[in-house]
């Protein structure tokens, strides 16, 4: 899926608050970036990162990047050096899928998937809905000098715009 293609349908105005800054989807160039970004500002931000005493690892690292990997995710970048502003992963979730925490070496990855299954298990979201797929919203990270600047509710809503418009089969 190009670029084009993938980001055609997103409302222009999602960055108009942002001269000089740009849609893209994150594509291999961009992952370091991304990843930065989580390290530094969502895995020491997010609450629930917190209370699970998340700690950033090669396990968690490669975690990140099965999400990136998937071509996705997408970010507001600069016009002009490319340098990630901020960025929120996407990635297709299955009814099948389910994790085992304790395949995870990172005491904090168990403590959130054990968070996330309960979680799953409670809001039974695809009996609910009667779908057996459904994207997923994973992550989201902001670099310091961009927050509270209202980006990050850009991409979300700009995440929303890509994938209502996506071209997947019922």
């Amino acid at each position: 899926m190009a670029d084009g293609a993938a980001l055609a349908n997103i409302d222009p105005d999602r960055m108009e608050k942002h001269p000089g800054a740009r849609l893209v989807r994150i594509t291999e160039e961009f992952y370091e970036g991304a990843l930065d970004i989580a390290r530094k500002n969502f895995m020491l931000e997010e609450p629930v990162n917190k209370a699970v005493g998340m700690q950033w690892t090669d396990e968690l690292r490669e975690l990140w990047l099965s999400s990136l990997r998937l071509h996705l995710s997408i970010a507001a970048v600069t016009e002009v050096d490319g340098d990630i502003m901020a960025f929120r992963t996407t990635r297709i979730t299955k009814k099948t899928d389910f994790v085992d925490p304790e395949t995870f070496q990172n005491q904090g990855l168990k403590r959130l998937f054990l968070i996330f299954n309960h979680c799953d298990q409670k809001a039974d979201f695809f009996n609910r809905f009667g779908v057996t797929e459904a994207f997923h919203f994973y992550g989201l990270g902001c670099a310091d000098k961009y927050q509270q600047q209202g980006l990050a509710s850009k991409l979300f809503k700009a995440a929303i715009d890509m994938v209502r418009y996506l071209d997947i089969p019922d």
